[in-house]
C-alpha cells in the first residue's frame, strides 16, 4: 500500500488479499489465461463484425447489378463472392 502500512481493518483486508493473489501462482495464470482468451473473443468479434458488414455491402452491389441486367446471377455472383443461391433470391 504505497510503503505504508495499512491503516483500517478493511485496508487490512484488501493488503492481505493483494499479497494473497500476487504470491498465488495458480490465480496469476488463470487470469493471463482469461486475458488471452478476452482478447481473442474480442478479436473474433470484431472480425465477425467487419465479415457482416463487408457481406452486407456485397449484397447490396448485388442488388445494384440485378438492377441494371447486364450480367448473369453467376456473374454477379463471382464480382461479389456471394454464393450463386443467394444472387438468385435477391
Amino acid at each position: 500500500m504505497n510503503g505504508g502500512k495499512a491503516g483500517s481493518k478493511f485496508t487490512q483486508a484488501i493488503d492481505a488479499e493483494t499479497k494473497r493473489v500476487t504470491n498465488d501462482e495458480e490465480w496469476r495464470e488463470r487470469y493471463v489465461t482469461w486475458e488471452m482468451d478476452l482478447k481473442i473473443i474480442q478479436e473474433d468479434a470484431e472480425k465477425k463484425g467487419r465479415l457482416a458488414g463487408n457481406k452486407e455491402g456485397r449484397i447490396d452491389t448485388a442488388k445494384a447489378l440485378k438492377k441494371q441486367g447486364k450480367l448473369s446471377d453467376s456473374e454477379i455472383a463471382e464480382v461479389t463472392a456471394l454464393p450463386l443461391r443467394e444472387v438468385a433470391a435477391l
